[in-house]
């Protein structure tokens, strides 16, 4: 019995085929296989799974869409959060413990922190290789290095009830949701400095956020209105951008769309709206509670080399530099030039002088006899421009150089 596919084979017999990214077994089952998870996929978190799917799929206007959702990770706790870093294929996921697991063949999960309180926001510094995770119990920010050698405290002084947890790696800032009376969102430097209160309302209760890092802006939920809002990075522009159908749990921003994951009454909505126009792109029904949602796609997390950035501006300046001189000195010397003088001589192949023609007002060409083939001259304010064709009529020689010339 194949779990997926049955396709005809030779002799009358069949064989078993699995979906893309799965690999089959000698029972006939499939399973995924995290080593071929290939990007761009939505990366979610269930009740009992963690599992992917192709964005493609927000915006497919085909059935039973929860059929092409597959299971690449069986957890036997709630997996309440998590976080990928495309460029190092590392997933992050909070149970009852912080845990960490290579999308490579053979992977075992393994814990980097445990003694946490429930966690529903991660989120991941791809450039220096931290995650960060908002511990909504024990009420502070907490930082582990990849390999869980190193982890502490970043921010507890004042933090009530944090949700979530967003990173920039590039503008070094680090964004979080409280949901305590009042609901904030906060920044501050990646080494918890420069606190920031962005939002400060007693209307909000944001949970989920996510980044717009081109537009530099903090996109989350508000529980309280059911709606997702954004704000700029310097707490400016507090706008409504969409309302939601349900709770948000997660957040994630790919290309121009952001998709949210939201549970209600046991059951989960993956739901998607264009960020400019912020209309409904599409929907997913799963029947099981959603928690989490993250994009694995390295598009999503850039690398911006500032050493490379400067050196590029350098570079360009001087280039544009240069142009300009020799924009300068092109024109300084074409300026410069000597006017040929009128009655001047021109020997030809033959040792005869040729006289050159009065100054001709308007630019005409004119014919030079006596010369071997056909050369003639141009005279425009007081310089003569000598051209050479030859006896072919398919085509002449331009010299442009201004001045007398032999042929």
């Amino acid at each position: 019995m194949c779990e997926h596919f049955c396709v005809s084979a030779a002799d009358g017999k069949h064989e078993c085929v699995c979906w893309d990214q799965y690999i089959l077994k000698s029972d006939g089952t499939c399973s995924i296989d995290p080593g071929n998870v290939k990007p761009p996929v939505y990366i979610i978190a269930k009740s009992d799974s963690i599992a992917l799917f192709d964005p493609l799929l927000l915006h497919y206007g085909v059935e039973n869409k929860q059929q092409y959702i597959r299971d690449i990770i069986s957890v036997a706790e709630f997996v309440t959060a998590l976080t990928v870093d495309s460029h190092s294929r590392s997933l992050f996921y909070a149970t009852s413990k912080i845990k960490a697991i290579r999308l490579e063949n053979g992977t075992r999960s393994s814990a980097l922190r445990e003694n946490i309180g429930r966690v529903y926001g991660m989120a991941v510094d791809w450039i220096s290789f931290n995650v960060y995770w908002a511990d909504y119990d024990l009420h502070h920010i907490m930082v582990s290095t990849y390999d869980g050698q190193v982890t502490q405290e970043l921010v507890s002084s004042d933090v009530v009830k944090p949700m979530s947890v967003a990173v920039d790696p590039n503008a070094r800032l680090i964004f979080w949701s409280e949901v305590g009376l009042p609901g904030q969102i906060e920044s501050s430097d990646l080494n918890g400095s420069n606190r920031r209160v962005l939002v400060d309302s007693t209307s909000a209760s944001p949970t989920a956020t996510t980044l717009d890092y081109k537009e530099q802006r903090v996109y989350f939920a508000n529980d309280h209105n059911m709606d997702i809002q954004y704000v700029n990075y310097d707490g400016t522009e507090l706008t409504k951008a969409y309302t939601s159908h349900h709770s948000v749990q997660g957040l994630t921003i790919f290309q121009d769309f952001i998709a949210m994951a939201e549970t209600y009454s046991n059951f989960g909505l993956i739901e998607g709206f264009h960020k400019s126009s912020t209309e409904l792109e599409g929907l997913i029904d799963i029947n099981d509670s959603v928690y989490a949602i993250d994009i694995f796609d390295k598009s999503r997390q850039p690398i911006i080399d500032e050493n490379g950035a400067v050196i590029g501006a350098v570079l360009g300046a001087v280039s544009c530099i240069i142009i300009i001189i020799i924009i300068i000195v092109y024109y300084y010397r074409r300026q410069n030039r000597q006017p040929l003088a009128e009655g001047a001589y021109i020997n030809d192949d033959n040792g005869n002088n040729n006289n050159i023609h009065p100054p001709d007002p308007i630019g005409r060409l004119q014919p030079q006899p006596g010369m071997q083939g056909h050369v003639y001259e141009s005279i425009r304010e007081g310089q003569a421009r000598i051209v050479a064709i030859d006896n072919t009529p398919t085509g002449f020689r331009h010299n442009p150089v201004y001045g007398l010339s032999g042929t």
